[in-house]
């Protein structure tokens, strides 16, 4: 009997210095939930489950209650740039005409399907070479990459204005389209300069050997862009191959009001609208 007791005392005693072994390697791997930890392998219930498991439950489910959580510290490029914006969407695939101004397309991207908006504003492109084309080359089938406003409905498919409309197969080395958000010249003085898109997550140097007329690149402008590599810096930098200058769309001038002194009504001098307003003195 003696016996028998002795040998339930030194499992006891085994089992007690392993669960202290692993409560100290939890410490280790967990400070902040250590006394939970513990806590959950004194209950007897828990004293056949292994720590490590149940120290990594635990840690699970408390990490959507941390609120220190350590504190980002920028880089030097992150200071100089603002964080990146999303401005604009892109989806390359297979285009569908849905009317006279409205295209889908489907496939790949920020989206796999979305509705744009053909408008003024927007670039029709030949991803070869960049030459502008018209709303004859919007057939059914093609494949395109649209570049769209990250201003959408809510609806399935999203919908949104179209920058851009760029035709071809987005496989096979075609131009990016992009819009100018910062200009900068060379910080070596070369001759160049430093063009930051619309999504502020991508500089690129254009040297004056690829782009002659570089100094006409302003804040704004639309360009279409070719090259091969690219850095998995933020922003991302990239140094341009070939470089089009894309036609800048005109603004519409804000219509100008003329004041009918005999009659006391100010009419508006535009033909797309016949509203007077009568001026009340």
């Amino acid at each position: 009997m003696k016996k028998l007791f002795g040998m339930i005392l030194l499992g006891v005693c085994l089992m007690a210095t392993t669960a202290f072994a692993e409560s100290e390697k939890v410490k280790e791997a967990a400070p902040e939930t250590v006394e939970v930890i513990i806590e959950t392998l004194e209950k007897p219930e828990n004293k056949e489950f292994d720590a490590v498991e149940i120290a990594d439950d635990v840690m699970e489910e408390g990490k959507a209650n941390r609120e220190d959580e350590p504190v980002h510290q920028k880089s030097k490029d992150e200071k100089e740039y603002p964080n990146p914006v999303r401005d604009m969407m892109a989806t390359f695939g297979v285009l569908t005409r849905l009317d006279d101004d409205q295209v889908s397309v489907k496939g790949e991207g920020n989206f796999p399907e979305v509705v744009c908006n053909i408008t003024d504003q927007t670039y029709l492109i030949d991803g070869s070479d960049g030459e502008i084309l018209n709303m004859g080359s919007v057939r059914d089938g093609r494949r395109v990459t649209a570049f769209y406003s990250s201003k959408m409905t809510r609806s399935i498919p999203p919908q949104s204005n179209a920058y851009a409309i760029v035709f071809g197969d987005a496989s096979v080395g075609l131009g990016k389209f992009m819009k100018v958000s910062r200009v900068e010249p060379f910080e070596d003085g070369g001759e160049g300069i430093v063009a930051v898109n619309s999504n502020r997550d991508i500089e690129i140097r254009i040297r004056k050997e690829i782009f002659e007329d570089y100094k006409e690149i302003k804040k704004g402008d639309a360009l279409m862009v070719w090259y091969s590599m690219i850095s998995m810096s933020l922003p991302a930098k990239t140094t341009a191959e070939k470089v089009v200058l894309l036609p800048r769309h005109e603004v519409e001038e804000e219509v100008q009001p003329k004041v009918d002194e005999a009659e006391g009504n100010i009419e508006a001098q535009a033909e797309t609208t016949a509203e007077v307003a009568e001026i009340k003195e």
